[in-house]
Order: C-alpha cells, then sequence, then structure tokens
C-alpha cells in the first residue's frame, strides 16, 4: 500500500512527465514551473485531458470565451449603446416584439421594421448632413437609370442637373464613388450629363484617379471618365497615373481596368512612359521619350545594367505573386526583361511562368515571353507546360498570336511521343474545326509543310530558327519534324475522308488539303481522293463569285487547288486523285464538262500526270464525245483533244 501510494503521489507531482518518461527519451524539464504548487496536471487521475484555464479578464471576473457577451467589441455595438443594433444571442427573449393574442410567438415582421430603424438612425448619427443629400440622389437615381423615361432626354437632363446641383460643388465626389450605391450616381451621371457636367465631375475626380482604381466601386468611375469624358479629360486621367504604374499593376482592384484603359486609351507616348516605370523609380517621375526598350536604360551606360534588371525583376515579382498576369503592360515588360536578363533570372523566370503560359500569350510580346519560356525551359519545364496547355491548346490554335507559342513548342521539342500524347493528338482531332479559322490552318500547315516559305513568313522562320538554335533541344530538327508528321498524317487523312465537304468548302481551305493529299499514302489516302472525288464531280457543288453562283470546278480559286492535286498524281504511285475521278466519269458529266474551259483542263492535268492504265481508261470515255469537244471554242477544250487524239 505505501508504495502504491508513493507511485500515486509521484503521478501528480509537478514533474510526472520526467518521473514516466523512457530512458531512451529525455524529456525537458522546467524545475521553475515544475516547484509551483498551484499549477494544474495536463492529465487528471482518471486519464482524461485538461484544457489550460482561459486568461480572465482584467477586473478578474470571467474569462473570455467562445459565447462570451462581455467582449469589447459588444460593449461598443451592444446593449450598453444608445440605439445601436442588439445582438440577438444578447437581446433578452422577453425584449422581442410579440405576435397579438399570443405570447409565445415572435413577429418577425415587427422586429425587422424595428432593426431597420435603428440601422436608419445610425446612418443619420454617422453621417450629419450628407444622410438626407444621399437619400435623395438614390430617389433620383432610379429614375435615371430607366431605360425608358416619360420626358426623354430633356427629363434626363433636368434629372442629371438637379442630381449636380446636390452633390457638386462641395467637392464631396470622391467620397461618393468610394461606396457601392453611390458610385453608380455618379456612374449615371457621367453616361447621361452633358459636356460640362462631365468636366465638371472629372475635374473634382481627376487628382484622386489612382484612389479610385485602387477602390471596389471607385475603378468603375474612372473607366466611364474614359469612356463618355472627352480628349482632354483622359489625357488628365492617364497623366494621373504616371509614376503609380506598378502600383497599379500589382493591386487586385485595379490591375483589370488598368489593363483596359492601357490597351483602349493609352497613346503611344503614354505606353512608353508607363512601361519605363518598370525599370526603375527614377523614371517614375522623369521620363525618358529615348527609353522604349529595357536595353535602352544601359545601352549608353553598362554600369546600369544590374540596377535595371534588378528593379524590373523586383517589380515584376510583385506582380508575378499576386498573377496579375492578364495585361499586355506586364507581358511587355516581362518579353523585354527575359530577353535580356542572366541566365539564373531566366531559369528562375520560367518555372514560374510555366503554369500561367496560356494567359500570357494573348498578346504578342506575351507569347513572345511564351516562346522564351519553351526555348530555353528544361524539359521537365516543357512538360508541365505541355500539360498546362492540353486543355487550351485549341483555343490558342485559332489565336493571333496564341497560334505562334503552338507553332513554336511543336519545332523546339524533343519528346515528340509526349507531345503526340499532350498536344499533337488534340489538333488533329479538331483538325476540321480549325481549318475553318485563319491561324488553325497555320497551325496545320506547319505540321504537314514546316519552314514552308508559301505559306510562313520569312521574318517568322528566322526568329523559330534562331531561337531553336539557343534553344535547350537536342534532336535534330528534320528528325523531330518527320515524327510529327507521321503521329498526325493518317488522322488528317481520316477527317478529310469523313467530310469531304468541309475540306472543299473554300479555296484557302482546300489548299491545305492540297498539302495534306501530298504527304499522304497507303488506304487512308486512297480513301480520302475518293471521297474528294465525290464532292467535285457533284453538279450542284457550287460557290458564289461575287453576285453570281458558279460551279465550283470554274471558280478560280478551286481550279487551281485542284489542277494542283492532280499534278501530285506523279508522286504517287498505287492511289491518285486522277484515277478516283476517271472511275466516277459518267457520260452526262463529260457532257457538261466538255463545255467547261477548266474543267478541260482540270481532265488535261489528270491526262497527264496519271499511268498508262488512267490514261487508256479515260481516252476510251472521252473518245464517244470527241464531236462535242471538237464543237467547243475553249482553250482547254482543244488542248485537251490534241492529247486524246
Amino acid at each position: 500500500m505505501e508504495i502504491k501510494n508513493m507511485k500515486k503521489a509521484k503521478r501528480n507531482s509537478g514533474d510526472m512527465e520526467a518521473a514516466d518518461a523512457s530512458p531512451s527519451k529525455k524529456v525537458k524539464t522546467n524545475p521553475k514551473k515544475s516547484n509551483r504548487d498551484d499549477q494544474k496536471p495536463r492529465n487528471n487521475f482518471d486519464g482524461k485531458k485538461d484544457f489550460k484555464s482561459k486568461p480572465f479578464q482584467k477586473d478578474g471576473k470571467k474569462p473570455f470565451g467562445k459565447n462570451d457577451k462581455s467582449k469589447p467589441f459588444q460593449k461598443k455595438f451592444g446593449e450598453n449603446n444608445g440605439d445601436a443594433k442588439k445582438s440577438f444571442t444578447n437581446m433578452d427573449k422577453s425584449e422581442l416584439p410579440k405576435k397579438e393574442g399570443d405570447s409565445e410567438a415572435v413577429d418577425w415582421n415587427v422586429y425587422k421594421k424595428q432593426q431597420k430603424e435603428l440601422r436608419m438612425k445610425r446612418k443619420q448619427a454617422n453621417k450629419p448632413g450628407m444622410f438626407e443629400k444621399i437619400t435623395k440622389a438614390k430617389q433620383i437615381g432610379e429614375q435615371l437609370r430607366m431605360k425608358k423615361l416619360t420626358g426623354g432626354k430633356e427629363e434626363r437632363d433636368k434629372l442629371v442637373n438637379e442630381l449636380h446641383g446636390l452633390l457638386g460643388n462641395h467637392g464631396d465626389y470622391v467620397k461618393y464613388v468610394l461606396t457601392h450605391d453611390m458610385a453608380r450616381i455618379v456612374q449615371y451621371m457621367l453616361k447621361f450629363g452633358n459636356q460640362k457636367v462631365r468636366e465638371e465631375i472629372s475635374k473634382e475626380l481627376v487628382p484622386s484617379t489612382v484612389l479610385m482604381m485602387q477602390s471596389k466601386y471607385g475603378k468603375f468611375v474612372v473607366k466611364r471618365m474614359f469612356i463618355y469624358g472627352n480628349h482632354q479629360i483622359r489625357a488628365e486621367s492617364m497623366k494621373a497615373m504616371y509614376g503609380n504604374a506598378v502600383k497599379l499593376s500589382s493591386h487586385v482592384n485595379s490591375a483589370a481596368v488598368f489593363e483596359y484603359l492601357y490597351t483602349t486609351y493609352a497613346s503611344p507616348a503614354d505606353k512608353v512612359a508607363l512601361v519605363q516605370e518598370f525599370f526603375g523609380d527614377m523614371y517614375k517621375t522623369a521620363k525618358d521619350t529615348s527609353v522604349k526598350h529595357l536595353k535602352d536604360v544601359y545601352s549608353k551606360c553598362p554600369d546600369m545594367k544590374v540596377a535595371a534588371l534588378g528593379a524590373t525583376k523586383a517589380n515584376l515579382l510583385r506582380v508575378l505573386n499576386k498573377e496579375l498576369l492578364d495585361s499586355a503592360l506586364i507581358q511587355s515588360v516581362l518579353y523585354q526583361f527575359l530577353s535580356e536578363c542572366s541566365k539564373d533570372d531566366r531559369t528562375e523566370f520560367i518555372t514560374q511562368l510555366v503554369p500561367h503560359i496560356v494567359v500570357i500569350s494573348n498578346s504578342r510580346d506575351g507569347a513572345k515571353a511564351a516562346m522564351q519560356c519553351i526555348w530555353h525551359g528544361t524539359n521537365k519545364d516543357k512538360k508541365t507546360l505541355m500539360k498546362t496547355l492540353k486543355e487550351h491548346v485549341i483555343e490558342l490554335c485559332k489565336h493571333e498570336h496564341g497560334h505562334g507559342v503552338i507553332i513554336t513548342l511543336l519545332d523546339s521539342t524533343d519528346d515528340t511521343l509526349l507531345m503526340n500524347k499532350l498536344i499533337l493528338s488534340e489538333i488533329v482531332s479538331k483538325a476540321e474545326e480549325l481549318v475553318k479559322e485563319d491561324w488553325g490552318r497555320k497551325v496545320l500547315l506547319w505540321i504537314v509543310t514546316a519552314a514552308n516559305r508559301k505559306h510562313f513568313h520569312p521574318q517568322f522562320i528566322s526568329e523559330l530558327d534562331a531561337g531553336r538554335q539557343s534553344s535547350t533541344s537536342k534532336k535534330d530538327v528534320e528528325q523531330r519534324r518527320t515524327e510529327l508528321l507521321d503521329y498526325s498524317k493518317k488522322g488528317l487523312l481520316s477527317a478529310i475522308a469523313a467530310e469531304p465537304k468541309s475540306w472543299l468548302s473554300q479555296a484557302s481551305i482546300a489548299l491545305v488539303t492540297s498539302d495534306i493529299l501530298k504527304i499522304g499514302s497507303g488506304n487512308e489516302l486512297e480513301s480520302a481522293f475518293k471521297a474528294l472525288s465525290t464532292v467535285v464531280i457533284d453538279p450542284e457543288w457550287k460557290v458564289v463569285n461575287g453576285d453570281k453562283e458558279i460551279l465550283a470546278i470554274e471558280d478560280a480559286g478551286f481550279h487551281m487547288v485542284l489542277k494542283k492535286i492532280a499534278q501530285n498524281d506523279k508522286n504517287h504511285e498505287d492511289h491518285t486523285f486522277g484515277k478516283a475521278i476517271v472511275d466516277l466519269l459518267t457520260d452526262d458529266l463529260i457532257t457538261s464538262w466538255a463545255k467547261l474551259n477548266r474543267a478541260c483542263f482540270l481532265l488535261l492535268e489528270i491526262y497527264k500526270n496519271n499511268s498508262e492504265e488512267v490514261q487508256s481508261e479515260l481516252k476510251t470515255k472521252l473518245k464517244s464525245h470527241i464531236k462535242l469537244i471538237k464543237k467547243q471554242s475553249s482553250a482547254g477544250s482543244k488542248l485537251l483533244l490534241k492529247n486524246i487524239e
């Protein structure tokens, strides 16, 4: 018994943990704490944990707790604050209004009405003198915002003038535009007011442009100032933003509106001045018209390069950390920085930019920045980039600037197997959709005829060559292009065979079709030729040329494409376009085509570029129509007759 009592006393002592600790794990103890007689043990004798006691208030009465009704913030807004709103948990249930005849049921309609009156009293107390103005302005604003107003424009002018007389000439417009309700009223005034009213409102607001831009509601007033204001108001508002480009670009509220104003209303001089502010604090107050690129900062003084790059990096990271990259201004600065920075800085930025590659590809400079990420990124970066692009690859292929990013990726990625799995398969599966878009056709043409100067500008090709040579790619460029072509040609030929009318719906689309057929082979090519030939011989295959509807075979654009397809038959041995056409030739079709100049030229090209077997079959079918062909006076019929006789 004495031993058990000693163990129990030991468990209840201050150094219980040290006594129970195993020899292999030493427990540090604080002798000062263990000697205190009033300290509670962490565990009771029954093994249940005892939570630490809560701190007491200054008067020592009660500790602060979750449901404590005597917290400081409740003293300010609670029952001891006159007419202020009472908390429901802090209110005696007997004080709630009761329904007549029922002492238990609470009349919530009466209670809500009482709360509304309390709120109104509080607003009147907080804004003496302005409350009546705001209330009346809202009433007028409700009439002003109506689409159909009795009295028309005269009534609107009257309401705007009344509002301006009520709110203006006191310097309070800045206060109004920072609130959600009055900001709308000021927007109505800018929209429906005459030029004089707009100028007077803008005169008060322009000095506070930066403050309004950072406001959740004021930013929309700034936008309306630019939309409805004259050239002078816009110029003054833009000048008010000078020195704050970095702040406005990195602020959550102002970033989107600032981007809209920069791309829509900023003049070339304004754009240069705002871009300069990212190169260092010295450009916030002093502008230099000769500095249009980051490299211009230190072109005459190389010692400034480190400082300029450091300042630009810090400002870009400030924006990048908030993921506010959907800005032409930011993307322009980003491209300039990636072109001039050190290899380590470029690697650091590429790792952070890869997840945002879709966002930064929506402008010219942003697309060039994305191309820098592809050229100089590691294989891991490119893999992450392809996974990011997979869901958006079709939208980028159709984009004016984004399609260049996809082409760069196709031209610079060594892992063609992964490329086919994530990107190329998506493009091929949507080939029929892409071929109808101007920029989508460019992507398909690069897959089929990479770096062909007939389809791509020499400057674009040179830019890709220079980037690829300085990139991390190691595989031979021709090998890479051949592998991508092998992955895609069967899918493209199958798409043509499935919907031949779509691939011959326009001359520009038919030109892409011709290039795809040129690299085809096997059964897929045969199926494509057969499907296309059914469209070509169809007498209802017509196009609109000017004000008239003519047979597509007589259209100049389609005629050129069909001749190219026929001329390419000499490069195919087993399956040709000419054979598919000759197999479907009927007497009625020959009778019709013999009267058409360009149809005769097409038959002539088929005859010249196909095998003897196809030539013999074509001759046989045309001989029964020799008399008809002789009667024709067109150049095509004469040449055709000369070759088949």
